[in-house]
């Protein structure tokens, strides 16, 4: 029987179910720290709302104190099962542990997704969206954070300043990597455990690479690398997914001042009559309940919904917040330049093969992938795009998965890419935009924090953004005609869109209307409480006090890569700001080690 894109998809959703169910068993509870039992009117030193990567940072940095006591407050639970193992991540997004955010259709990008809307997946349980996401661990360039300099006004966020809190929350276990000239810019000794993915099957990807003028390096993470091709670090250890929850909850599940309350959501931020964050309001087994906070309430509940939980309380654009009758503490662009990197898929039919028949281990990732970032002027110290490749197996639905349940294509997209390949080895690539200049915004849709925001993701809003996308899938094109892939017989898989069907293959026309079909999101979304714009260089939210801001939100502009390395250093640099401000005598902050 021919596979199709409904059998899987209707396959992974029984798998779905089924891992539910096992959920219950509660096998991975042992791993986690315990709930705390809470009273209505509570206080704590800090009161941390949200418990992705950035979350369980603060609360391990802030807990390191003994005199401090630190409440870290998430809506979710425990990761399940298919969390821990990094092989089962497909069945992760559009599931329960999943807030199942989408954006609004505009009607103008996405329109080869289902319903023309992007999934916007958000992890709902510790570790939040780490606990979920793809597991590359990328630092990004010098470049990205220069640009976080000239928005906050502050030297303190350069990479050179940031470079030793990557090193204090890195373990690279990656002997290839340690034995290199640039293992001296890399963490040994710290929570976040990292190992990098080898594969042979990846040679002839980096030939290919290798041919239109990328070196092949083993470390995309030394502050010197600009463009070139690598095999991926990766969150993984052991066998075991290193989320936030893993890598930075579970080693301080011992400390007596470090409080964790599970299954809460907050609905708002609590300030006095002199605009001070005192606490906050929130619902616990169904209760409302009041947590005060003695110095500060920390938000790290991520790009989208820390901005909604500001606007909620009063911290947001007078204009929309009068719309909803929301009392305006500090009129401020909340929810406004949010930020993603835009991908396209692209799928290459390479070599005819055997399907593989042994099964898969839940402790890998599902194929061999490599990363690539390069730019059309090889010259300049930072990358235009990335791009990031994985080797399917004839016949394996991982493609369906990714195509189909990650990235939200069309049935008839997905079953083309999958029909293209039969028999072959195929290259599913992830091309993505770096630096692109168009801005969305979150909304509120109502006053209920349980209903979800809107989202504008503005994809292709400026037109740069499509134009620069187009140059970059048809320098990315020139693959096919590398050696390493006329060996194998490589060929584009065409989708025959039919807004593109007209223009001549490979051209700048086809390709641009190619984007602009194929838009979709990398979850990177970011921007959306900004230094600069909301936050000043200490993350302290502006027009209040004793409100910080400490997750992607935070950032100005993403990194060039996946951002969850960067919302770990921005978290671990927030915690000792949050230090330096309780004992500014005392605290030597980290950014002084001078490199």
């Amino acid at each position: 029987m021919l596979t199709t894109v409904r059998s899987v998809v209707a396959s992974t959703r029984a798998i779905q179910t089924a891992l539910l169910v096992v959920s219950g068993l509660q096998l991975t509870g042992y791993m986690w720290p315990p709930s705390v039992q809470v009273t209505n009117r509570d206080t704590y030193d800090f009161v941390i709302v949200g418990a992705g990567s950035a979350g369980c940072v603060v609360a391990n940095r802030l807990s390191e104190d003994p005199h401090l006591k630190v409440l870290l407050i998430e809506a979710g639970g425990d990761p399940p099962l298919q969390s821990v193992l990094p092989g089962l991540l497909t069945t992760l997004q559009n599931s329960v542990v999943d807030y199942n955010f989408t954006s609004e259709n505009d009607g103008y990008s996405a329109q080869n997704l289902k319903n023309g809307v992007v999934g916007l997946s958000t992890g709902k349980m510790l570790g939040g969206t780490s606990s979920l996401n793809h597991m590359l661990h990328v630092r990004g360039n010098p470049h990205d954070y220069a640009r976080w300099v000239t928005a906050s006004k502050d030297e303190a966020w350069s990479y050179w300043n940031l470079l030793p809190y990557f090193i204090r929350s890195e373990k690279f276990e990656d002997q290839g990597i340690l034995e290199t000239s640039s293992a001296r810019y890399v963490g040994t000794s710290g929570y976040l455990k990292i190992s990098r993915q080898t594969s042979e099957d990846n040679a002839p990807i980096f030939a290919a690479f290798h041919e239109m003028g990328l070196d092949v390096v083993a470390n995309s993470n030394d502050p010197f690398f600009t463009v070139g091709v690598s095999e991926p670090m990766l969150n993984i250890a052991d066998g075991v997914r290193q989320s936030g929850a893993e890598a930075y909850l579970r080693p301080i599940a011992h400390r007596p001042n470090f409080y964790l309350l599970k299954n809460t959501q907050v609905t708002k931020i609590l300030f006095d009559e002199k605009k001070n964050a005192i606490g906050v309001t929130a619902v616990n087994n169904g209760k409302a309940i009041t947590i005060h906070a003695n110095h500060e309430v920390i938000l790290t509940a991520g790009a989208l919904i820390t901005p909604q939980l500001l606007m909620l309380s009063g911290v947001g654009p007078k204009e929309h917040l009068s719309s909803f009758n929301i009392p305006v503490v500090s009129d401020l662009p909340v929810g406004q330049n949010l930020q993603d990197h835009i991908p396209a898929m692209v799928v290459h039919s390479l070599k005819p093969g055997k399907p593989d028949k042994t099964p898969p281990n839940p402790t890998r990732f599902p194929f061999p992938i490599t990363t690539a970032y390069t730019a059309i002027n090889m010259h300049q110290t930072f990358p235009d795009y990335q791009v990031i490749n994985a080797i399917v197996s004839p016949e394996a639905t991982s493609l369906i998965e990714f195509c189909s349940l990650a990235f939200f294509y069309k049935d008839e997209i997905c079953q083309n890419f999958f029909d293209g390949g039969r028999g072959k080895y195929t290259l599913l690539t992830l091309l993505n935009i770096m630096y692109a200049e168009s801005r969305g915004e979150v909304l509120l849709r109502s006053t209920n924090i349980t209903d979800p925001p809107i989202v504008k993701l503005g994809t292709y809003s400026n037109q740069n953004d499509l134009h620069n996308m187009a140059l970059y899938l048809k320098d990315f094109s020139r693959i096919v005609n590398t050696t390493s892939f006329k060996h194998m017989g490589a060929a584009l898989i065409d989708l025959d869109l039919s807004k593109c069907k007209h223009l001549p293959r490979d051209s700048y026309e086809y390709w641009k209307c190619y984007a602009l079909s194929m838009s979709s999101t990398m979850w990177h979304y970011s921007g959306t409480s900004s230094m600069g714009l909301v936050l000043d260089s200490h993350l302290l939210v502006k027009g209040v006090q004793r409100l910080r801001v400490a997750d992607a939100s935070a950032m100005p502009n993403p990194i060039s890569g996946n951002i969850n390395a960067a919302v770990v250093v921005l978290a671990e640099k927030a915690a000792d700001l949050v230090k330096e401000d309780l004992q500014p005598r005392l605290f030597y902050p980290y950014q002084n080690y001078l490199w």
